[in-house]
């Protein structure tokens, strides 16, 4: 005789997938406010160092936490889709972050495929990979990014 799943858990299941949808989405208005920080001028003239030191001590984030929000804030026009489907609550600012690291104009269609396609862990090997080869690539053909792995 089979049992039917218990109503708690599919409830607790559908509560930590909508809490984590609203955290995306935080994420992302977090580093479009940054975005606007860094527009009308930055927490260095207030004697920070960068945004991202300012970020960590008013935020209470960590350095590492606070170079991402920064490193994806600077990028929001690159990620363009992307940043639409983290306002949805689809993708999280540690995707956002791994792709920030290598989009450019020639490759952001497909590293949006990649992201919606692949898990944080599979973006993130096939974004070391490429950037493992698109760094070879580079040095071989001078300033022409190509990608000679298969991503």
């Amino acid at each position: 005789m089979a049992v039917g799943p218990d109503p708690v858990v599919e409830q607790t299941l559908d509560r930590v997938g909508t809490l984590c949808a609203q955290r995306h989405a935080l994420d992302i208005e977090l580093c479009e406010q940054l975005a606007v920080l860094a527009d009308a001028g930055n927490p260095q003239a207030a004697g920070f160092r960068s945004v991202a030191q300012w970020l960590a001590l008013a935020g209470g984030l960590s350095p590492a936490e606070a170079k991402q929000y920064v490193r994806v804030s600077a990028e929001l026009a690159s990620l363009g889709e992307l940043v639409c489907d983290a306002r949805e609550g689809r993708v999280g600012i540690v995707a956002l972050d791994s792709v920030a690291k290598v989009i450019t104009t020639d490759n952001a269609d497909k590293l949006t495929c990649l992201t919606r396609t692949l898990g944080v862990a599979a973006l993130a090997k096939a974004l070391g990979l490429y950037r493992r080869y698109s760094n070879v690539a580079r040095q071989w053909h001078g300033t022409t990014l190509r990608c000679v792995a298969p991503v």
